[in-house]
């Protein structure tokens, strides 16, 4: 049961936001789930203030919080993958299941979801983030579709669609904004099982005032992996200009990837500030590096973005007491 915290009715006491309840309990029979929400603050006993159900027209399986309207109270959006017609050439896309709630004094309330987050993509929205990609303070919706992308393109490809939050909610405002490895200045080109956009996260690295975006590709290279730094700047949110990718074969970056792939290295999400310069920094991993020994990375933000100009430092699980496969 895939769930959310964020403090929905402005009383500063957590909330939980549950996808997928079924009354009777089972949380895997249809016809549709309800959503449960359980307004904090919760007893010593784990017994909340409160609950209420939240009616779906579907069944959804991950639910993603923000506050998307900036009005200081959380909302959350509900979605659930929603496989096309898989005999289609190329398969017929329905469109993902999203449902979108506002947060308010009262707790949540339906309001219009976004257009097409799954930006047809064979299964739609997958697992969505939330975080603030043009630096207004108000946070936006980072929905990856990995699946199918076209018949150029193959299967799984992928593409990351931005939908913009506003004071009207998500989709009132910045249209959204679509990339892929094939949107200009971003590295490579789109190929089966990249899964590009199935990681992605926001954060300031070079310092400069404005976020940055950060993407993972992690069946890039056969299953090798990378990540790909969008820089923001102060004409706008990132574009795909100036773009610059990251693997273990970049130079200046620790180790080297297996020729026979599979080492999945990615970045991890949030970006924190590890150092403490006030800048983002990144950490990746690659669970299946050295025969899957595993591997940490650390990439200091700089005020030149990621560039390996800064040492980047290499971390063994076992160098960290971690047994294997645990990077």
């Amino acid at each position: 049961m895939a769930s959310a915290a964020t403090d929905v009715d402005g009383d500063g006491a957590v909330d939980l936001v549950y996808a997928g309840h079924h009354p009777n309990g089972n949380d895997t029979e249809l016809p549709p789930r309800q959503s449960l929400v359980a307004y904090g603050p919760f007893g010593k006993d784990g017994t909340p203030a409160r609950t209420a159900e939240l009616k779906n027209t579907a069944s959804p399986s991950q639910a993603t919080s923000g506050d998307f309207d900036g009005d200081g109270y959380g909302d959350v959006m509900f979605t659930d993958p929603n496989p096309g017609e898989e005999d289609a050439d190329p398969p017929a896309y329905d469109g993902p299941y999203v449902t979108y709630f506002r947060g308010s004094p009262r707790g949540l309330t339906p309001a219009r979801p976004p257009g097409n987050l799954g930006n047809d993509t064979y299964d739609g929205v997958m697992v969505p983030r939330s975080g603030d990609v043009d630096g207004d303070a108000i946070e936006d919706v980072l929905a990856p579709g990995y699946r199918e992308v076209g018949v150029a393109e193959g299967p799984a490809s992928g593409r990351l669609t931005v939908a913009y939050g506003s004071k009207s909610g998500v989709g009132g405002g910045r249209p959204d904004a679509v990339f892929d490895q094939e949107t200009p200045g971003v590295p490579g080109d789109s190929q089966g099982k990249d899964a590009f956009g199935r990681g992605a996260g926001t954060g300031d690295v070079n310092g400069d005032g404005h976020p940055d975006l950060l993407v993972d590709t992690p069946g890039e290279d056969q299953g090798n992996g990378r990540f790909t730094l969008l820089p923001g700047g102060s004409d706008g949110p990132p574009t795909g200009a100036n773009a610059t990718a990251f693997d273990l074969d970049t130079p200046g970056v620790p180790g080297k990837h297996d020729t026979s792939g599979g080492d999945w290295f990615a970045a991890t999400f949030p970006l924190l500030d590890v150092n403490g310069d006030g800048r983002s920094d990144v950490v990746a991993t690659a669970p299946g590096y050295l025969r899957g020994k595993g591997g940490l990375w650390l990439f200091p933000g700089a005020p030149e973005g990621l560039g390996t100009a800064r040492r980047i430092q290499f971390l063994a699980p076992s160098g960290l007491g971690l047994p294997p496969r645990t990077a």
